[in-house]
C-alpha cells in the first residue's frame, strides 16, 4: 500500500512538471511576459525620472497634480462606459470595430458634457479643493477623458488580436516621453500646467502609438464610420448586446476608483495642495511594487 502511494506521488509529481514545462513554453508564458516585461521597463523608467521631476517642482505642484489625476481616475472609468473591455469579445472583427466607434462615441459627448459643466463650474471647484493653481487646467480634464478613451480602445484591440509586443514597446515609450517632458520642460516652466499638459499629452501619445503599431487600420475605419448614420454609428443593437458593463462594470470601477482618490481629494481640501502633494509622492512611490506586479 505505501508502495502505490509512493508511485501515484511520483506520478502526480511528474504531471506536474510536465504541465509547468508545457506552461512555460507555451503562447500564453511568453505574452505575460512580454507585457510583464514592458511594465517593468516603465515602472523603471518613471523611477529613474521621479528625483530629477522631485526637484523641479514643488510639493503644491505636485498636490495640485495630485487633485487632477484623482478626478480624472474617477472620470475615467466612464470615458467608454465599459464598453472598450467588451472589445475582445465579438466573434468578429467587423462588431469589434463597431464597439470600439460606440465606445469613442460616447467619451466625446462625455468629454463634451464635462468641458460644458467646467466652463461654468471650474472656479468654485476650484475654490472647494483649496486648489486656486489648478483653476486654468480644470478645462484639461474632458481632453484627458477623451485621451482615455482612445487609449482604452486600443490597448483593448491590441489584446483582441494578441499584439502583446506592442502593447510592452508602447508602454516603454509613452512612459520614456511623458516622464522626459516632464523634466526638460521642469527646467523652463516648472509649474503645475506643465504637469498637468504632459500627463493629458503624454495619454494621447500612448493611444496614437498604440494605433501606430498596431494593425489597426484606422483611415478605413473613419471612412467607413463617415458613410454611416448617427443611428447605426452608436448601434443599439451591439449597446444592449453588451450593457452589462456600463450596467455592472463601469459602476464597479467608479467607486473603486472614488475610494482610492478620495483621501487625496480631502487633504487637499483641508490642508491645501502642498501637504496633499508630499501624500500624493509618497503614494505614487509606495505603489509602484504593486502597480508592477499587477
Amino acid at each position: 500500500m505505501n508502495q502505490d502511494f509512493v508511485n501515484s506521488s511520483k506520478d502526480r509529481g511528474r504531471r506536474i512538471l510536465f504541465g509547468l514545462r508545457r506552461l512555460l513554453k507555451g503562447k500564453f508564458f511568453r505574452n505575460v511576459m512580454t507585457v510583464a516585461s514592458g511594465a517593468a521597463a516603465a515602472q523603471a523608467i518613471t523611477v529613474l525620472f521621479s528625483p530629477a521631476i522631485a526637484r523641479l517642482y514643488g510639493p503644491e505642484h505636485f498636490g495640485a497634480l495630485g487633485v487632477f489625476l484623482s478626478m480624472a481616475s474617477i472620470l475615467n472609468p466612464m470615458a467608454t462606459m465599459g464598453y472598450a473591455s467588451a472589445l475582445v469579445l465579438p466573434a468578429e472583427d467587423g462588431d469589434a470595430r463597431r464597439l470600439m466607434k460606440l465606445s469613442l462615441s460616447i467619451a466625446a459627448v462625455i468629454a463634451a458634457a464635462l468641458l460644458a459643466v467646467l466652463a461654468v463650474a471650474r472656479e468654485p471647484i476650484a475654490g472647494a479643493l483649496q486648489a486656486p493653481l489648478l483653476e486654468p487646467f480644470l478645462l484639461f480634464l474632458p481632453a484627458m477623458v477623451l485621451a482615455t478613451g482612445f487609449s482604452q480602445v486600443l490597448s483593448q484591440w491590441c489584446i483582441r488580436k494578441k499584439q502583446f509586443q506592442v502593447k510592452a514597446k508602447v508602454s516603454v515609450i509613452a512612459a520614456f516621453l511623458m516622464n522626459g517632458g516632464k523634466t526638460g520642460a521642469g527646467f523652463f516652466f516648472p509649474f503645475t500646467g506643465t504637469l498637468v499638459m504632459a500627463t493629458v499629452i503624454g495619454t494621447a501619445l500612448r493611444g496614437i502609438l498604440l494605433m501606430r503599431y498596431s494593425d489597426f487600420q484606422w483611415k478605413k475605419t473613419v471612412r467607413s464610420a463617415a458613410k454611416q448614420t448617427r443611428r447605426s454609428l452608436w448601434n443599439t443593437k451591439l449597446a444592449k448586446e453588451y450593457a452589462d458593463f456600463p450596467k455592472y462594470f463601469t459602476p464597479r470601477r467608479v467607486i473603486d476608483s472614488t475610494s482610492n482618490n478620495l483621501p487625496l481629494l480631502a487633504l487637499t481640501a483641508l490642508f491645501g495642495p502642498a501637504e496633499a502633494g508630499f501624500y500624493a509622492m509618497g503614494r505614487r512611490v509606495l505603489q509602484m511594487p504593486a502597480q508592477l506586479v499587477g
